[in-house]
């Protein structure tokens, strides 16, 4: 069958499908119906006040508001998403163990005497960025920023009198500690 052919066909019948579709339609709603249709705002009765009979067979009726209104709901929501209880307040801390008396505190103090012993001096914290580092592999500089000064400095010199720069690398600098010489080094990232 050839494509113009085909076309005909399908428009054959795509009409036949329309007729039975009409005619369907009609006897639905046409006079062999056994339901009456509604007529909720025409009547045939007689002629009332303001209706207007224009073909004779059918009136306008007037309209009554008090049907068009419509009645509340006696809905009531049980929740309502959008109103939030108000915060509850955190419970007190319980309040603090009463000191132990003055016999036992006494005890303890002299059963176990203390020897104060001196706390460790540390290193200060570096308080600068390392910001990378250039030059060849022989004669690498590091450059370090405190946000007020830019320091270009050699592997092994020291800087802001109290820092060493222990190694250099692409992208970290060991630094180390011009006053604790047996402090291991701390490496710093490049931007870190």
């Amino acid at each position: 069958m050839t494509p113009q052919r085909q076309k005909q066909v399908l428009a054959g019948l795509f009409v036949l499908l329309a007729v039975f579709a009409v005619r369907a339609f009609l006897k639905v709603s046409g006079s062999g119906s056994s339901k009456k249709p509604r007529q909720a705002s025409v009547s045939r009765s007689a002629p009332r006040r303001g209706a207007v009979d224009t073909s004779g067979s059918f009136q306008m009726v007037d309209l009554r508001l008090g049907d068009l209104e419509r009645k509340p709901a006696a809905f009531e929501p049980g929740r309502d998403p959008f109103r939030f209880r108000p915060k509850e307040r955190p419970k007190p801390p319980p309040p603090p163990p009463p000191p132990p008396p003055p016999e036992r505190k006494a005890r303890a103090n002299n059963s176990a005497p203390r020897q104060a012993t001196p706390a460790k001096p540390r290193p200060p914290e570096p308080n600068f960025q390392f910001l990378g580092s250039f030059g060849s592999d022989e004669k690498r500089v590091a450059v370090f920023s405190d946000q007020t000064e830019i320091f270009n400095v050699l592997e092994g010199d020291v800087f802001k009198e109290a820092f060493v720069v222990r190694k250099i690398g692409y992208e970290s600098a060991d630094i180390g500690w011009v006053d604790f010489p047996n402090e291991p080094a701390r490496r710093l990232a490049a931007g870190g």
